[in-house]
């Protein structure tokens, strides 16, 4: 396994952990689906990790809620409209092929 997967994984475990905790309902997307869905690992070629989560009731205040709970491990680097959060780690090294 290379230091890209190794990172990319535990920002993942990281993001479930998260998620779990406080009960909100999630899914691998996009290019992180296909991997692990047809290799069992993330794309070689992929730089991000495509993450979708269920919003069951008031979508503002649950982006409130969800920004909360991921500043608890990362940076909120950009919101686009209410569909997309762009976050980074709060800590270790970012890796972009």
């Amino acid at each position: 396994m290379n230091s890209k997967f190794n990172f990319d994984f535990q920002c993942l475990i990281k993001l479930v952990e998260l998620l779990k905790k406080n009960n909100i309902k999630y899914w691998l997307d996009f290019g992180t689906l296909l991997g692990f869905y047809r290799d069992q690992t993330f794309l070689n070629h992929d730089n991000d990790i495509d993450l979708c989560v269920l919003c069951d009731g008031d979508l503002d205040n649950f982006l409130i809620k969800l920004k909360n709970i991921l500043e608890q491990e990362f940076k909120i680097r950009e919101t686009i409209g209410k569909n997309y959060i762009n976050i980074l780690p709060t800590e270790g090294k970012l890796y972009f092929q």
